[in-house]
C-alpha cells in the first residue's frame, strides 16, 4: 500500500497544552507572590533587582530552590526544562500552540530561538540561516 504519513501525536501534543496551561497558572502565582513581597516591604527594590537577575539564571533558579527547601517548602519540579535551561520538545509544540505565537512578536521570536536551540531550524522549518525575519 501507499506510504503512511505521520501525523502529529495529537495526545502529546495536549498534555503539552495543558503543561503549558498549568505553567502559565504558576507563572500567575509566582508574579502575585513576586507583587506581594514587594509590596509589603519584604523585599526592597534592590532586593527586587537582585531578585530577578538570580532568577533568570539556571543557576540563580537552583540556589533559590536550594533556599526554599531550608525553609521547608517543597521545591519547584523541574521536569519541563532540561539541563540546557530549554524546554521539552513536546513544551515547545505547546507554545507554538498558544493564541500568543504569532500575534505578539517579542513571544514569537523568544519561541523561535528556543526552537532552532533544541531542533536546529525555526517552526516552520527554516535553517537558522534561512531566518531574516
Amino acid at each position: 500500500g501507499p506510504p503512511k504519513i505521520p501525523t502529529p501525536d495529537t495526545s502529546a501534543q495536549q498534555a503539552a497544552e495543558q503543561r503549558a496551561q498549568d505553567q502559565q497558572k504558576k507563572l500567575d502565582e509566582e508574579t502575585k507572590s513576586r507583587a506581594y513581597l514587594k509590596n509589603t516591604g519584604i523585599l526592597s527594590d534592590d532586593d527586587m533587582k537582585e531578585f530577578r537577575f538570580m532568577a533568570g539564571t539556571a543557576s540563580g533558579v537552583k540556589v533559590l530552590l536550594k533556599l526554599r527547601e531550608l525553609t521547608g517548602e517543597k521545591s519547584i519540579p523541574m521536569d519541563t526544562v532540561s539541563e540546557s535551561g530549554l524546554p521539552s520538545k513536546d513544551d515547545l509544540y505547546a507554545m507554538t500552540a498558544d493564541t500568543k505565537y504569532g500575534r505578539d512578536a517579542a513571544f514569537t521570536k523568544k519561541v523561535d530561538g528556543m526552537f532552532e536551540k533544541v531542533f536546529g531550524t525555526d517552526p516552520a522549518g527554516q535553517s537558522p540561516g534561512m531566518l531574516g525575519r
